[in-house]
């Protein structure tokens, strides 16, 4: 069983904000694979590159074209995305285990395959996220970590960034480091990984200190896309850095569940983006695992003052 570590790069529309969503929504068309083959052994077997021909966004984007160094010209000598992406899973062979840094890439490669009438799950089911093996085994901090950070704390030497082949052999030299069993065995999926459609509705809204958009209930409380009805979501639940996840049944048999975004604005406020998706069985499990994490810690953190308050009592 091989272990493939691949990076995309993918342009976007060149005007700031504007998204293609005819025929479906997308973040940004794939225009190149860059992938390496390993082992348990963490052997470099292989190495994958390909260059593919937007169908959508034609024109570079100007600051994809800064990063990556891909012009117009070079655009049109790929090829197209079916045939590109067939390429690689012929190289990728049978039985390979897919990972890469971050779980973007895998969201935009699966909104690119529905947009080619592909089947993202007779391709890839799943795809590990090594930030997340990373945190567990050597950050220790609950967070993303870039990945020139990564190549920093290990102590690698990486090749230049934003180049997808590059990024690929990058993200090997930290996989180096890692266990990649036992982040597989311990692995849990995010959320992103059951919302790479358009959300069916977006809600934002600025707050000039971050306590004021954690006690809003207007973030908790929606119009029902199917039937116009008030909906009012559960309690939300942390799963990462200024993320939070939740979930709601509407009168009319609905289910969603729902992610909120706290992101710094310019004056030191918060901005609060709200999105809500069409419920499921795994954003159910998801939303009540984070339930239950977010319990365990209270009760931690419960158990802990009280030891503190019997310490000090002792001691008077």
């Amino acid at each position: 069983m091989d272990y493939i570590i691949f990076d995309l790069e993918w342009n976007q529309p060149v005007y700031s904000g504007m998204r293609i969503t005819s025929p479906v929504f997308l973040e940004g068309e794939v225009i190149e694979i860059g992938a390496v083959k390993t082992n348990k052994s963490c052997e470099l077997l292989d190495t994958f590159k390909i260059l593919i021909t937007p169908k959508y966004y034609k024109k570079m984007n100007t600051n994809v074209s800064k990063l990556t160094g891909i012009g117009n010209k070079e655009l049109m000598k790929g090829i197209v995305f079916p045939d590109a992406f067939s390429a690689f899973m012929k190289w990728c062979g049978k039985d390979a285990v897919f990972m890469s840094w971050s779980n973007n890439d895998f969201r935009v490669l699966r909104q690119n395959l529905r947009l080619f009438h592909m089947n993202p799950d007779l391709y890839m089911n799943e795809v590990f996220d090594l930030q997340q093996f990373f945190d567990k085994q050597i950050l220790h901090e609950g967070r993303n970590c870039g990945l020139s950070e990564a190549l920093t704390k290990v102590g690698e030497t990486g090749l230049e960034a934003h180049d997808a082949l590059h990024d690929a052999i990058n993200t090997f030299y930290v996989s180096k480091h890692l266990d990649l069993e036992e982040g597989i065995r311990t692995y849990e999926a995010p959320i992103e990984d059951y919302d790479d459609g358009e959300p069916l509705s977006t809600y934002e809204h600025n707050y000039s200190v971050a306590r004021d958009a954690y006690h809003d209930p207007k973030l908790r409380l929606f119009i029902c896309p199917s039937c116009g009805e008030r909906v009012e979501c559960l309690p939300w639940a942390v799963y990462g850095d200024g993320k939070r996840v939740s979930k709601a049944s509407c009168v009319c048999g609905h289910e969603y569940y729902l992610k909120l975004r706290y992101l710094k604005i310019k004056n030191g406020g918060k901005k609060a983006v709200r999105s809500i998706f069409n419920g499921s069985d795994k954003g159910t499990r998801f939303y009540e695992s984070k339930v239950q994490k977010q319990s365990e810690r209270h009760e931690k953190r419960k158990h802990k003052v009280n030891e503190s308050s019997r310490n000090n009592k002792g001691n008077e």
